[in-house]
């Protein structure tokens, strides 16, 4: 045995167990402040914008994007029981969110043929949870690491539907219902003059890889109540951490492009579900690579919430009232952030506290957050009425309108935002 090691044993043989007991808490104790010190330093580091945007591609063509844009839902519906609900295929409606409550209200007919003999079924639309559900998720693991929140522009997500049999006129057998799951694709339906709005073999991508990583191993505790410091090594990529079913992740920081901490009450866990979150710069240098011209496409094709950053911006940022709207003119002026709704927008009017007519359809796209003017003081919350005029209208105009005013009421929660069109 060397003398330091003889030396040690002295030492800690000649202190108390209280002695010991409080070396130890000290010691966690530095511990835990250098982790909150790291944590509040990265929060500072990493207050950019971090932006989210969706492509409505045909399913066969999905590769054309595989280098930024990734499938929202990587696994189709399964439905292995008779006893189950019955659907048949998933599609997109590409119609005005005014219309879409006339066509889910509406029941349709449907024909397949199975070894030569039509079957008649009768169905409906219902909307595919999945994908707003996905969006929470999103949100829970923006606020796990203390990033800004930018809403997201839901026109995608609103229209994402699945065709579901409600009623048929024969006998439906175990061998049947599995002819029927196998050639639903081969399905026929009548769907009036909606036809040409039923997008099938669609894919929703966006420009998020969702993977499961592998941390380092267990570095140390980093609290007496038994929290535990795990490391993950990344890429330049934004990337957020999602919590498991038990909310054992506490935060999450970066120091660095190349790592990612997190601190758990978990022991030894070692593989994390993970947002991967590509740059929009990187997304359109891609497309540009791919000859994919936004411009050319359908009006159904691409959506987004990406705004450039300016001067006003970063003095706001550097003051930390970003996520305030503190004027009448920051009203206007974001407005025209959005290159998409400064082409299709222009506010023409505001008013506070007074009761105006709708005369659009509009919904809320962060309709999973809730804070305290929501839940104690919603009946007290005052009108703010956003008067735009429209250029021209088509079958986003709604979604438009919902995404800017939800914008809005995220950075006033103690207005109840209402938009309006113009004259």
């Amino acid at each position: 045995m060397d003398r330091g090691t003889i030396e040690l044993e002295k030492e800690l043989t000649g202190k108390t167990v209280k002695e010991t007991f409080f070396e130890l808490r000290k010691e966690i104790d530095e511990r835990f402040s250098e982790i909150k010190e790291r944590y509040l330093n990265s929060r500072i580091k990493s207050k950019g914008d971090v932006f989210i945007e969706t492509i409505l591609s045909d399913s066969d063509k999905i590769y054309n994007f595989r280098e930024s844009y990734y499938p929202v839902m990587e696994k189709k519906h399964n439905i292995t029981d008779l006893e189950d609900e019955f659907y048949l295929n998933e599609v997109y409606i590409d119609i005005s969110y005014n219309q879409l409550e006339d066509i889910v209200q509406e029941e349709y007919e449907a024909w397949i043929n199975i070894d030569g003999e039509n079957y008649e079924m009768k169905v409906v639309f219902e909307h595919d949870g999945r994908y707003q559900s996905k969006i929470r998720r999103l949100y829970e693991a923006f606020k796990l690491k203390g990033k800004k929140w930018k809403t997201v522009n839901m026109a995608h997500f609103k229209r994402m539907y699945r065709i579901k049999v409600v009623r048929y006129n024969f006998r439906m057998t175990k061998e049947l219902y599995e002819k029927i799951k196998e050639n639903k694709d081969e399905t026929v339906y009548e769907f009036g003059i909606y036809e040409e709005n039923i997008l099938f073999n669609k894919t929703l991508l966006w420009n998020i890889e969702e993977k499961q990583i592998i941390s380092s191993i267990f570095v140390r505790p980093v609290k007496n109540d038994v929290s535990f410091e795990y490391v993950i090594k990344k890429d330049e990529n934004e990337m957020l951490v999602e919590n498991n079913d038990t909310g054992d992740i506490l935060c999450c920081y970066s120091e660095n492009l190349n790592s990612l901490h997190i601190i758990s009450r978990k022991k030894l866990e070692n593989v994390w579900s993970v947002f991967s979150i590509k740059s929009i710069q990187e997304c359109r240098k891609y497309l540009m690579i791919n000859s994919i011209t936004l411009e050319e496409m359908p009006e159904y094709f691409h959506f987004t919430n990406f705004k450039k950053e300016n001067f006003i911006d970063k003095l706001k940022e550097s003051t930390e009232t970003e996520n305030r709207i503190n004027s009448k003119v920051e009203l206007y002026k974001i407005f025209s952030d959005y290159e998409f709704i400064k082409e299709n927008f222009s506010l023409k009017e505001i008013n506070i506290g007074k009761d105006a007519m709708d005369n659009i359809k509009t919904y809320n796209c962060n309709e999973f957050i809730k804070n305290d003017f929501d839940l104690f003081f919603h009946n007290e919350k005052i009108n703010l009425n956003l008067f735009a005029e429209c250029i021209e209208r088509n079958n986003y105009t709604e979604d438009m309108v919902s995404f800017i005013v939800s914008e809005v009421q995220l950075k006033l929660p103690e207005f109840i935002c209402r938009g309006h069109l113009y004259g």
